[in-house]
């Protein structure tokens, strides 16, 4: 039965779809007549379940914001009958506010005179414990790039959240991060107002998926609606990633050969097997898919609702690239209490990223080592929660990795596992586990035992542990792998 109900919405998007089009092509030339609510009366009699509930968005749209002192549609209950609130229509339907909004909607970087290739654009919003992947996903984007390549392409972050102050503490960051590339127009930072969004309390669950779950898919598909808009204009091509993923070396020439073989029409290009992640459109689409995003934004997720579009636009089949340019790595999604297990398979970088054993948070530490980072594997990828790894060379007797903690812990386990499918031999072979006790600065340690490749201990663990110390015993001439570091607490 939910799969029939199912299918019936996707039949219903599709023909939505093709009206979609032709009404914004109509409404670009008649300066925007009121679109969903006559698409809403076109497509569905007035009477019916999702009639109703689509026209409920249509009216209560019309009082979104802060500002409004009260739902734009609501029911007022007494005992005996539920009647409807007045409908307010003194502010413009929620497409026209988008549209009206962009050029407001930079916060940091500047518009460049020439139109570039490819705009790449990263909508982010604030995780469970403040997790941040931001920074790494917009560094390793500009280290997979040349400085040729970099005058072709613009990294537009839209920080989709209404905490100012979380917004400020994240511009803050990127001024010291990225201010060259801010003033060179290569990365743009948005934001939008509240007033982009409907009251969500009266949305449809579809899949069976909880509200809050549709409530959040309801607000990424309007982000996503926005930041095309603000897109439209910047350049040939759009591209969406997620803040949360490292693109392979070269993925710049390789999306650009890869759209120079394609013979025939196409609406969206695939450079990931994952979600949203990936899809590539044609600048010119992104007003069109804008107005599709908003109408049916509580419907389906938006890789749903582009399935659908592509179908719309007679593109029958995914165009997708082999192996995938994007690599999924956070574990902590945005919605809350959610844990995103999923990494892409087909990723060409293969070694960049690994299934970790354990999803949990270590205690806060300061990471110390001595060895000799590879590329973008930094020290600290193991112990945060993620896919990521440190991967280290010329590895010799003495070396060291030290987890300082900021406050004596107690431990119940610890793991630790060196090593990746792709690099069998690049394991520790001789080493020790060592900890201190006593000193916060751990300068004085014992050894806990001898460490070969994984290490695994969960009994005689001592208290008011302040660093755990991975000390190398020998020489060694393969590389190492620190995969994992895994810390369970009481």
């Amino acid at each position: 039965m939910r799969f029939k109900r199912h299918y019936l919405y996707g039949v219903i998007l599709i023909l939505a779809g093709f009206i979609v089009i032709n009404v914004v092509i109509i409404e670009k030339h008649t300066h925007g007549t009121k679109m969903e609510k006559d698409l809403v009366a076109t497509l569905f009699d007035r009477k019916s379940h999702h009639s109703r509930q689509i026209r409920l968005l249509q009216e209560r749209d019309t009082t979104l914001g802060p500002e409004s002192d009260q739902p734009a549609y609501g029911m007022q209950q007494d005992k005996n009958k539920v009647t409807e609130t007045p409908v307010r229509h003194d502010k413009p339907p929620i497409e026209h506010r988008i549209e009206a909004i962009p050029e407001q909607a930079l916060l940091r970087g500047k518009f460049r005179k020439l139109k570039s290739y490819l705009t790449i654009g990263i909508p982010s919003v604030r995780r469970q414990g403040d997790m941040m992947y931001l920074y790494d996903t917009v560094s390793s984007l500009l280290r997979a790039s040349t400085d040729t390549e970099k005058n072709d392409f613009v990294i537009v972050i839209y920080l989709a959240q209404q905490d100012q102050k979380w917004i400020q503490e994240v511009l803050l960051k990127i001024d010291k991060l990225f201010s060259t590339e801010i003033e060179s127009g290569l990365i743009q930072v948005i934001s939008s107002p509240a007033k982009i969004y409907y009251d969500f309390t009266h949305l449809i669950r579809t899949f069976n998926d909880s509200t809050e779950r549709v409530q959040w898919r309801t607000k990424q598909n309007l982000d996503y609606a926005f930041l095309f808009k603000y897109c439209e204009n910047l350049s040939t091509y759009y591209i969406n990633i997620e803040d949360d993923v490292i693109p392979a070396k070269g993925f710049f020439n390789s999306i650009q050969n890869f759209i120079r073989r394609q013979s025939v029409d196409w609406f969206c290009l695939d450079f990931s097997s994952i979600g949203f992640i990936g899809k590539l459109f044609h600048s010119r689409d992104l007003n069109l898919i804008s107005h599709y995003l908003i109408l049916f934004s509580y419907f389906q997720p938006a890789d749903n609702l582009i399935d659908y579009m592509k179908k719309i636009t007679t593109q029958f089949k995914d165009i997708r690239h082999k192996p995938s340019l994007f690599q999924h790595r956070g574990v902590v999604s945005s919605l809350r209490d959610k844990k995103q297990l999923i990494i892409d398979k087909l990723f060409k970088d293969q070694i960049a990223v690994s299934q970790k054993k354990y999803v949990i948070e270590n205690p806060k530490a300061n990471i110390e080592t001595d060895m000799i980072a590879y590329d973008h594997y930094v020290p600290n990828s193991p112990y945060l929660v993620g896919n990521d790894l440190f991967w280290a060379f010329n590895i010799t007797k003495g070396n060291y990795y030290k987890m300082i903690f900021e406050k004596p812990v107690n431990l119940t386990k610890i793991y630790i596992n060196t090593g990746h499918e792709k690099k069998p031999h690049d394991i520790l072979y001789n080493g020790e586990m060592k900890v201190g006790t006593s000193d916060l600065k751990c300068n004085r340690t014992e050894t806990l035992a001898d460490f070969h490749e994984t290490f695994i201990l969960d009994q005689s663990i001592p208290n008011d542990i302040t660093c755990l110390v991975i000390e190398v015993t020998e020489d060694q001439k393969e590389w190492l792998i620190i995969r994992e570091i895994a810390l369970f607490q009481y």
